[in-house]
């Protein structure tokens, strides 16, 4: 138990957590836009930059 209270697990989980909702808002607005499951992924896959991607769709 005590590698799950190194700092570096902390910091990873924090960033694992943000990518995630960052990842799951970026999906439900593509499938809102129109973009497929496939184009979704491709588009996460090929350009993950922040905002051009919300830009993008």
């Amino acid at each position: 138990m005590k590698t799950l209270q190194s700092p570096a697990v902390k910091v990873g989980l924090s960033i694992s957590i943000a990518t995630g909702l960052y990842g799951v808002s970026f999906g439900a607005l593509s499938v809102a836009a129109g973009l497929g499951f496939a184009q979704a992924m491709a588009l996460s896959l090929l350009l993950f930059s922040g905002g051009s991607q919300f830009a993008f769709i």
